[in-house]
């Protein structure tokens, strides 16, 4: 009876291996699927340099685990971004910006590889807003050192949907923002208004304070010029 007993379940505890052996692989490649879809679009403030302008990224297809995005509105020179194909399982990317993850995995946690064996792991998760007008969603992040180790990244992406919803790129050397990418609004939660998300606030206000100065300052001057031309037209009539 006992050596039956001891049978059973030893044949039990090979089918529960053998059957773990074959699921494992499959829970894998589930944990990086994507919930992205072709059609579905993001806007995205951009910061290069001295330019700020506004980048449309439209999902052209999705298959398996690869994702084909097109990114428009982006300096002519200096920076190319254009169409990007980024597999969410493997991290491969023929994006000249090998650190521009537009998407990861939907459902990733603290801890988890950002791709699968990749060295890069989720560091944290935070609810910020995300674009969407002000819509809070739960975000993960990371940072990690550029290939070329002169620049620091960090990338916030939705948990939910895998969307990037920040990523900056900084100089080492003297920590001054080499390329941003701010979500302002998406069509994958229904939303194209923006909002700013706190994880990028302090980097971004200067700029916008800086902006703000140029403008009031050519302001001035060209208000005291006009000034100045109308009073000399004065004197000389009189």
């Amino acid at each position: 009876m006992s050596c039956q007993s001891g049978r059973f379940f030893a044949g039990l505890f090979l089918g529960i291996s053998l059957l773990l052996c074959f699921v494992s692989p499959t829970f894998a490649v589930n944990s990086y699927s994507t919930a992205l879809k072709g059609g579905e679009s993001a806007s995205y403030t951009l910061y290069y340099k001295s330019y700020v302008l506004g980048s449309q990224m439209q999902i052209l297809g999705v298959s398996g685990t690869r994702v084909t995005a097109n990114f428009q509105g982006y300096p002519q020179f200096g920076i190319m971004i254009g169409t990007i194909q980024l597999d969410i399982f493997s991290g491969q990317t023929n994006s000249s910006i090998s650190s521009l993850f537009f998407a990861v995995g939907s459902g990733l946690n603290t801890g988890d590889p950002i791709f699968d064996n990749y060295p890069v792991s989720i560091t944290a998760q935070r609810s910020y807003t995300c674009g969407a007008g002000g819509q809070t969603r739960q975000q993960v992040y990371t940072r990690f050192p550029s290939s070329d180790q002169s620049q620091s990244v960090q990338i916030s992406w939705d948990q939910s949907t895998g969307l990037m919803c920040n990523y900056q790129a900084n100089y080492v050397s003297n920590n001054t923002v080499a390329l941003g990418l701010i979500l302002a609004g998406t069509s994958v939660w229904g939303s194209s208004s923006s909002a700013l998300d706190p994880f990028v606030y302090g980097q971004v206000l200067p700029s916008l304070f800086g902006l703000v100065l140029v403008v009031l300052v050519l302001f001035v001057y060209f208000r005291r010029r006009k000034r100045r031309g109308g009073r000399s037209r004065t004197k000389q009539q009189t």
